[in-house]
């Protein structure tokens, strides 16, 4: 984080790249959910005193927080979307 702040002109409304959303460790999720939503992001870096990242909490961490997914519920939705798309005739992709 220091790197990429570093190369980044001093003027905010003059950068073409704007650092990454970045939180504490102790944020509270409410400034999570702020910063993703106002930076239109999927994913807010943790970062210590040293700006270095120890952590990363993604859009969908923040929604598990309010909806419960049944473990393997992810799995089992894509293995049937695969096989209703084999059943159209969509080869599967190979793993190498």
């Amino acid at each position: 984080m220091k790197t990429l702040g570093s190369t980044l002109p001093d003027s905010e409304s003059n950068c073409l790249v704007k650092p990454p959303p970045t939180c504490t460790p102790d944020a509270s999720l409410g400034s999570v959910i702020d910063s993703i939503a106002s930076r239109i992001t999927h994913r807010i870096y943790v970062v210590d005193d040293d700006l270095e990242v120890v952590g990363v909490v993604t859009l969908r961490d923040v929604i598990s927080c309010f909806i419960h997914e049944p473990p393997g519920y992810c799995d089992n939705y894509l293995a049937s979307a695969m096989e209703k798309l084999e059943g159209k005739g969509v080869r599967s992709v190979e793993k190498i």
